[in-house]
């Protein structure tokens, strides 16, 4: 049985830590109070190093096109605020890199900033700003940039799965039992919502400053655990909204598709806007997305009348060449569940008011992830006072069994926390440093090309990656001439062979810019093999020429020159501001980990308790 003394000491030690506090049976039954603030400290001290890593990199997030803004000198342009000059930005980008097909134009994110245009490259996506009053071209960068970093980091750890989403979006419920199990735990907090006591002693200083800053930021942080939450459970409630459907209610149809002949040419930006903004009424144009297939819509998404939604929740889908229209939708239109999907982004991020708002969430951001830190503080301040207490009095009345199980409740009450905390970092550096290292730009392979032909109504030009190697296999493609409008055709095909291919020795060429198929050399080739080339027109005529292999010469590559390493991660000044950010997290990582795992020794074992 336990000593009087021994309970004496845990009733008595000052503001007693209930994780401290013996459990099983020789532990007293733990007040509401107590065990409120067990669960509150053990949550801080076991799980808030990794809860505020991600509330640090959610705060970056938020200003995050801000930062890219003042570290990327492209992202700049003069302010405009009429519509953007759409046409003169596509013409612009593409008389830039004709050989590039363009994927994306999005409108300038705020006053000053640029309007961007994506184009697909065979190293990768190319953004290119452009001035959206005349189009004309500031710059261009590769695709990863600091808003790139901090939205993938705080979002899934750049774990690109399902699991890195629900991983990161976990720790909305540990936010949500920290601040719930806080709230209950500081009785009267209202009475204390101006006070910060400067002549107490350090101690009492951070704990009415952490108390102030939780109050302050309660609603902040209900908001952010919500919305946070909401994204752990998105993709299932997302796929339950069976009325949510962005597909267009017509399709491009083989028939519509024949009847444009074999060389398709899109209707001009100017107008697809102008249609899209006919069927739907209000729409200020955001972002336009080009087809990648010649059976794709042209999607047209902007903001409406409707507020606090994101930009595809307006959204018009028309034919790029006929201009029809595929589906529309409205977003004050949708039912409230279904609307709630396109309303998390902005509560969460501040997106939904300019610069003004995003600052506001900034700061709360930052008061939020300041909370972790200064809890730890806290409870170890606290631990200490009750192991010190403790050991004051088992050295008036010696106890074994007491020693014993301030040890095992300390160790057993952090223990796991500590174990899934470095589980996680150690997870979240691996798959940061992987991703950062396939943003790296690859030596690309030797590359022939042949002259242009002619192979029915289309130009084409065949070509050859790699240096071929008898009896394995080798990359061969075409790529058709576009500059007169897109090729429209139902199949293209390759096969090599010395006479006329049959059967099965076609393989079809997929992709859009460059159709590519892999080919096997014979094991015996004699350099008379030929590229044989079919193409399948909509009617089902198919037209068919060769390339000899002998007329392969030597090219220079396809498209915009590769990006060195450091243009690919997003440019020096990025690179030291995301790495700045990272490095800024390990020494958090390093001096949390020191800080807590001695002052853990040192409560599980204070002076006076010895190896009892």
């Amino acid at each position: 049985m336990m000593s009087q003394a021994a309970s004496a000491a845990l009733a008595s030690a000052g503001p007693a830590d209930a994780a401290l506090e013996p459990t099983g049976k020789r532990g007293r039954r733990l007040s509401a109070n107590k065990l409120l603030f067990a669960v509150h400290g053990w949550l801080g001290l076991s799980l808030g190093l990794p809860l505020f890593v991600i509330c640090l990199s959610g705060t970056f997030a938020v200003v995050s096109h801000e930062i890219d803004w003042l570290l990327t000198p492209a992202v700049r342009a003069p302010s405009h605020d009429g519509p953007v000059n759409w046409g003169a930005v596509a013409a612009n980008v593409r008389r830039r890199h004709p050989d590039a097909p363009l994927t994306l134009l999005t409108a300038p994110v705020g006053r000053g900033f640029a309007a961007q245009a994506w184009i697909d490259t065979p190293h990768g996506i190319r953004r290119i700003f452009a001035d959206p009053a005349t189009g004309e071209v500031t710059g261009e960068t590769g695709w990863f940039n600091t808003q790139r970093f901090f939205r993938d980091f705080h979002r899934r750890f750049f774990w690109y799965s399902a699991w890195g989403v629900t991983l990161v979006s976990s720790f909305a419920i540990v936010l949500l039992f920290s601040v719930g199990t806080g709230l209950l735990f500081y009785k009267r907090w209202w009475a204390k919502l101006f006070t910060l006591r400067f002549h107490k002693g350090g101690r009492v200083f951070w704990s009415d400053l952490h108390r102030l800053t939780g109050v302050w930021t309660l609603l902040f942080a209900g908001l952010i655990a919500a919305t946070g939450f909401w994204y752990l459970v998105e993709g299932p409630a997302t796929r339950a909204m069976k009325d949510r459907s962005g597909k267009p209610s017509a399709e491009m149809t083989a028939e519509r598709l024949a009847a444009l002949g074999p060389v398709a040419t899109p209707l001009p930006i100017e107008e697809i806007v102008r249609l899209s903004q006919q069927a739907h009424p209000g729409l200020r144009v955001t972002s336009i997305s080009l087809p990648a297939r010649l059976d794709d819509p042209v999607g047209v998404s902007g903001q409406a009348t409707a507020w606090l939604v994101r930009e595809r929740a307006n959204h018009v889908r028309l034919d790029p060449f006929s201009g029809a229209v595929l589906s529309r939708q409205r977003a004050d239109d949708l039912a409230p569940g279904v609307r709630l999907i396109d309303t998390v982004d902005p509560l969460h991020f501040g997106d939904f008011g300019g610069l003004a708002v995003k600052l506001i969430w900034f700061g709360f951001a930052l008061l939020l992830s300041a909370l972790m830190p200064t809890g730890v503080y806290l409870w170890l301040k606290r631990a200490e006072q009750t192991a010190a207490g403790v050991a004051k009095r088992l050295r008036e009345e010696p106890d074994a069994d007491i020693a014993r199980e301030v040890r095992r409740a300390t160790r057993r009450r952090t223990g796991v926390g500590l174990v899934a905390t470095t589980a996680i970092l150690l997870w979240a550096a691996f798959t940061t440093f992987r991703a950062l290292a396939d943003e790296l730009p690859r030596p690309a392979p030797p590359r022939s090309e042949t002259s242009p032909r002619a192979v029915g109504p289309w130009t084409v030009t065949a070509f050859r990656q790699g240096t071929p190697v008898p009896g394995e296999s080798a990359n061969f493609g075409l790529r058709f001439d576009d500059s007169a409008g897109h090729a429209n055709f139902r199949r293209a095909s390759l096969a090599l062979a010395a006479t006329t291919p049959q059967g099965t020795g076609w393989r079809d060429a997929r992709g859009f810019d460059e159709r590519v198929a892999e080919l096997d050399l014979p094991a015996a080739a004699t350099g008379r093999e030929r590229l044989w080339v079919s193409v399948e027109a909509w009617d089902g005529t198919r037209h068919t020429a060769d390339f000899r292999a002998d007329a392969f010469v030597a090219a220079g590559g396809y498209g915009p020159a590769r990006l060195n390493a450091g243009e690919a991660l997003g440019g020096p000044r990025v690179i030291a501001f995301y790495g700045g950010f990272v490095a800024l997290l390990a020494a958090v990582t390093v001096v949390w980990s020191r800080v807590v795992w001695f002052r853990r020794r040192a409560v599980s074992k204070p002076p006076g308790l010895g190896d009892r």
